[in-house]
Order: C-alpha cells, then structure tokens, then sequence
C-alpha cells in the first residue's frame, strides 16, 4: 500500500488538489489511473464523482451535471470531444473543471493542442505505469503559459515527481546526458518490489536499482529543470537504418498534414535495406470522397517537398482501414502490437504506388529510390537524345514535380511520365517556352496545389529512336502554316498518339504551336505542341487498357491521378517529333 500512498501524494501535489476539488472518474476502477487519482482526491479531502463509464456523446453533460473540477483522460477521449462541439456549447454554462489530465497512452500533441485550443481547458500530461503505481512525470501547472504552450507542441510527459528519481539508461545501464535517447529508468519509493511469483521478469526489469520502463525517450534541460520526452514504446520504436523514429511524432505530423485523416497509427515493417521501414495505417473522417481519392491526396502529400514532415520519417507503405476495426482495450487504448498483428506487411500498399493495371504499377519516383532513379535516367536519356539530362537536373525533376515510373512485372523501369501542377491560364501556357514552363528543366516552379496539370516528358523503352540524328542548320525550321499543314496530314506519330481516344475519353486537341519554344530540340525543328485532354468530371474512373501501347498507359495513369486529386485540367507541353525526319525530305 506505501506505493501507492506515495504515488496519490505526488499526484495531489502536482495537480494542486484540495479539498474544494471534485474528480469525476471516467475510466474503470480496476484501473491503475483510477485508483491512484481517487486515493489523491480521498487524501485532499475532496470528493468523487463516479459515472457509469465515458460516454463520447455525454462527456461534458457528464462533467456538468457532476459539477467535477478535474478529471483523467486517456488520449483516445481527447481524440473524440472536438467534433462534440455543440454538446460542449450545450453544457458550458454549467462546467466547474480548470484542468484535465491527461495520460496512460501515447499522447498525439496535434490532438492535445486541438483540445485546448479548441475548449479553452487546459490538459496536463503525465506519465507512468502500473509498476510505479501511476504517474512518475507530470507537466507542471504553474509554470508561464508560454511554456505550457511550448510543452504541449514538444509533446513533453512533464518534470518528475517529487518521489521520483529519473534517469535515461542505455542497454548497458550507463546513464545517458541531455538530448541522448535511451530507456527511461526510475527509482523510488512508489515503484513496485517485483512481479508476484515471477523472479525471472522482476531481474530483468530492475537494472542497478532502477525499474526499466520499456519507454524509449530523453531530456532536456528547460529554465533549469529536466524535462522529459517520450519516443514510443522500446518494442513500438521504429528503426530504420539505425534511426530511432517514433510512431507517435510521426503519427501527429501525419494528421496535421492532412485533415481528412481521422485517426493514424504507425507501426515499423520489413525492410531488406533499412531493417524496418514506416508503415501507416489509416482511419479516414466521414466524406464526399471517395477511398482512392482519399489515399492519392495522402500518397501525394507525403511524396512532395514538405516543411511538416522529413523524408526520412514519411511512411513507405500505408493501409486503410475502418475505425472499428481498431483493437481497443477496456479502457480505450488502442492496442498498437495488435495493430501490426491483424495488419500484415502484404496488404499494405507503396506510398508512390499512384496507379496500376494488370501488367505496370506507376509509382512516383523520390529521391529515396536510388536503384530505380539509375534506370529511369538512363531511359529518359535515351529517348531524349541529344536532349539528356544530367543527373542533378533529373533530380530536380523528380524532387520538385511528379515523375512516375512504369514498373513491369520484373520490377524494372519500363517508362516514364514526368508533369507539373501550375496555376497559369491556358494563354499564358500558349506564351510559355519549354524552358519557361519547367523553370529551365528543373521544375521548381510546380504549385502542389496546381489547378491545372501539363505533362512535360514521356517516354518508354518501346521507343526506337530515328535512323538519322539531325545537326544544327541540316534544315531551316517550316513556318506555321507549314507546320500546321504537316500535323493535320497526319504524319507526325507524337501529333496522332495525342489525338487518339485513351482512359475512356476523346484524345488532345491542339491548343497552340509554340514556334522556337525548345530551339536546342532540332527532331521537331524548334517547334512546340501545346495539346489539351477533354476535362475530367463525372464520378467514372478513368480506364486503364493494359493491352495498349505504354505510351497510352502512361497517359491514362495521369488523367487516373490528376481526377483523383481533384484536378481538372490536363495538358501535354509535348513536340512534333517526326518535323526533321518529314521536312529534310521536302
């Protein structure tokens, strides 16, 4: 009993609680958070409000009517309440609580700071286990609200109780300095004696007298006290490349990012090069949207520059699911290790995966791929000679805009479709050169939510370059009307694939000739095609014929992801390929 008595003194001090308090419990009894919160109200003297157990559309009637001054919450209650924003207007003349604790789980900060902002109560994180009889750590009440606020973005499970003696250890026990991760260790009076009848668990959670927590984390020295931050779980932890990632730093970036996520979870995965690589699986909010809407606005999110997340931490791999099949315990923690279980490795899905058929994947190509960036520059090479790009140039490409690679069954590159989001006007796209379009090839001048998408290159290894390369001045470039003259004749193949009907809509129509709008590119004699596809409404998806040429498969993958991010408008900056190869013979 001294364990806990210790532990519901710590609590009572930290959380300031006096005999005017009243506690309503929420989670079991049996609980170790219940029990220890209700033995700290039982020694300020103040009283206890029980209900028959949370209730997510009755929460705050439940602290109204209960005229409860604090509570204790784990992270999933916290989840919950901001779309209970009406109940809360309902009840709010009526509420007595000041603050809200909140713990027992892994605490997601954009959540957290959702709740504050939101209900204007402030919550306190602790932290614990049922071995320390509860909370070990606490975020401070009385500290300057800049730092509450500080404190709640970081994610910090506060300084330590006055009981308790915190330290970060490595495996080999050493204690381990401010910022080095390790596992926490505590020692003091509320920390249990063993495990009843287990001798072998109590010597392997006890290392030079400090009970080892199974949480990985660190401190930092703020105004002059330690404060603590968890990474996760030591069995939870991701490790990538010898990397420690934490699942919940990345799951609260991941809901930030994007706002149609209603709960994330991450969890590591197989992976040959780095040990374990990232794996998200997602329970989406109620919408208009369709599921592969949803999953291709995230896959797009995560596959572009971002300032929220870095690309080491982005998930590889992602898998949807519905809330309800989330495994929940008693208390309503999610229960992460069950996650994984249920959620095996095959049925997630690659991140860049953008589109497939029965015979390619189209898979968007970052800067994480460096086998598969080997090969697809080597293809763009070779269908673009002499136009090659060097290698920090395709790069940027593929950094700064949308490059998607055509993987056969061998895993092998066997195309390429690169395009750009912009919001330009069809007449300034009209006035555009090639290399005012791409930002002197680099695309750096890509909107990532671009109203309008052009494709800029495409090529494939079916492609068999002319018998003759052509030399500056071999002939001089046709006038328009000439050029014009040739496309309609219909001997230009590049002009006739464009024209042709794919993914179930009417082919390009020719938006303008663009004279000298990529002079250094002499096959199509300087000239430029700016070609508009039909625009992309209705709620059919666009088909994809794995029989086709994997030109026209390219080309549908990008009408597949332009619909489904929403975007319209599709064009092709592409060139009359065959002009040299005609006109020389003229």
């Amino acid at each position: 009993l001294e364990n806990l008595l210790v532990n519901a003194k710590g609590i009572q001090e930290w959380f300031n609680i006096t005999a005017q308090d009243r506690f309503l419990v929420l989670l079991p009894l049996y609980h170790i958070n219940s029990t220890t919160f209700s033995l700290a109200t039982l020694l300020a003297g103040a009283s206890i409000a029980a209900v028959p157990g949370y209730s997510n559309s009755k929460f705050w009637q439940q602290l109204a009517k209960t005229q409860a001054t604090f509570t204790s919450i784990v992270p999933t209650i916290c989840y919950d309440q901001p779309a209970r924003k009406s109940e809360f207007e309902e009840n709010k003349s009526q509420l007595r609580v000041t603050r809200i604790q909140i713990g027992s789980a892994p605490v997601v900060p954009h959540d957290s700071q959702k709740f504050v902002e939101q209900f204007n109560i402030p919550l306190y994180q602790g932290y614990g286990q049922t071995e320390t009889a509860l909370r070990v750590t606490g975020v401070p009440l009385d500290i300057e609200k800049e730092l509450y606020s500080k404190l709640l973005h970081e994610n910090s499970i506060g300084k330590p109780m006055n009981w308790a003696e915190i330290e970060i250890m490595d495996a080999e026990g050493n204690i381990l300095k401010e910022g080095q991760e390790g596992e926490l260790a505590v020692k003091g009076k509320a920390v249990m004696k063993g495990y009843m009848q287990n001798e072998e668990a109590t010597d392997s959670a006890f290392k030079n007298g400090y009970f080892l927590t199974g949480d990985i984390g660190y401190y930092k020295v703020i105004e002059g006290a330690r404060y603590f931050f968890l990474k996760g779980r030591s069995k939870e932890i991701i490790i990538k490349g010898g990397v420690n990632l934490s699942p919940v730093a990345i799951e609260s970036k991941l809901k930030e990012m994007n706002k149609d996520i209603d709960q994330v979870y991450v969890v590591g995965l197989k992976d040959e090069r780095y040990g374990e690589e990232v794996g998200a699986v997602v329970c989406w909010k109620g919408s208009e949207k369709t599921l592969p809407e949803l999953e291709i606005q995230l896959k797009y999110q995560l596959t572009s520059p971002s300032e929220t997340i870095v690309p080491f931490e982005v998930p590889k791999y992602i898998k949807s699911i519905k809330a309800e099949e989330l495994p929940m315990t008693s208390t309503g923690k999610v229960q992460r290790a069950v996650i994984k279980a249920t959620n095996p490795q095959n049925e997630f899905e690659r991140t860049a995966l953008f589109a497939k058929n029965e015979t390619h994947d189209f898979l968007r190509l970052t800067q994480e791929d460096k086998p598969l960036l080997k090969e697809a520059l080597k293809l763009y090479n070779f269908c673009w000679q002499p136009l090659a790009l060097d290698e920090k140039t395709f790069l940027e490409q593929v950094q700064n805009g949308v490059t998607m690679a055509a993987l056969g069954k061998d895993r092998k590159v066997e195309g390429l479709i690169t395009f750009l989001r912009t919001s330009k006007g069809e007449e300034e796209l009209k006035r555009s050169t090639y290399r005012e379009l791409t930002d002197n090839l680099t695309l750096k001048n890509n909107e990532t939510e671009g109203d309008t998408i052009v494709c800029v290159s495409i090529c494939s290894t079916a492609y068999v370059p002319p018998s003759q390369m052509p030399q500056k001045g071999d002939t001089s470039a046709p006038t328009q009307k000439e050029m014009q003259e040739y496309l309609e004749s219909g001997k230009d193949l590049t002009y006739n694939f464009h024209k042709k009907p794919k993914g179930g809509i009417l082919g390009a129509e020719l938006v303008s000739l663009i004279e000298q709008g990529r002079p250094e590119d002499l096959l199509s004699l300087g000239y430029n095609m700016l070609m508009k596809y039909p625009l992309l409404f209705g709620n059919e998806p666009v088909m994809s014929d794995p029989k086709a040429s994997l030109a026209v498969q390219l080309i549908e993958a990008a009408m597949s992801v332009a619909k489904l991010l929403g975007v319209h408008e599709l064009y092709v900056f592409s060139r009359p390929a065959g002009a040299f190869q005609y006109f020389s013979k003229q």
